[in-house]
């Protein structure tokens, strides 16, 4: 096996998240050094059109479409490269920052906010799930997916929802996690 320099010399590399997309390239979110791409041989930064700076990557996902979405502090990215579009408050999202992100059997992309609760983006259309919608809290860390299509989702403080035919249903306490 051949060992690949990540960086060079006197460099840090802060990786946040990694995914796969359906032609087997490896994407690696960072924190400083932006996205990069790793083909199986050469690792080397994404050139992005419409995307400026290296942004912080927290989260990112393939679909089956061929597109690659980020999350960071300042979008919800949609990537089919070189071009990104980016979806911000200004596009509905209820925060720009996507801290955790899952896409489920309909296509639809579900991105955990850093203070905005949970937006579910489909064809077009934005969805709000947050605290008047029975959520906890508005910030949501991680998500998962069950085979029925329930979307489950972990929200700090102290939150545990889940989401089916798009009803929040609150689990904490049904649970007995508090």
């Amino acid at each position: 096996s051949e060992v690949v320099p990540f960086m060079d010399a006197g460099h840090s590399l802060m990786v946040w998240t990694i995914a796969e997309s359906r032609d087997g390239t490896l994407w690696i979110g960072t924190s400083g050094n932006g996205l990069l791409r790793f083909d199986g041989r050469q690792l080397v930064t994404a050139e992005i059109d419409g995307l400026q700076g290296d942004p912080a990557v927290k989260s990112l996902i393939a679909d089956d479409e061929g597109n690659v979405w980020m999350g960071t502090a300042e979008a919800l990215v949609r990537l089919r490269q070189p071009l990104a579009r980016t979806l911000t408050r200004r596009d509905g999202l209820s925060s720009s920052y996507a801290w955790t992100l899952l896409i489920d059997q309909r296509g639809a992309v579900w991105a955990g906010t850093q203070g905005g609760g949970l937006n579910q983006v489909h064809n077009g259309k934005v969805r709000i799930y947050g605290r008047r919608d029975g959520l906890r809290g508005e910030i949501v860390v991680c998500l998962g997916l069950q085979r029925d299509g329930t979307v489950w989702a972990a929200s700090r403080p102290d939150g545990l929802a889940r989401i089916r035919d798009g009803r929040l249903e609150d689990m904490t306490v049904a649970l007995g996690l508090v």
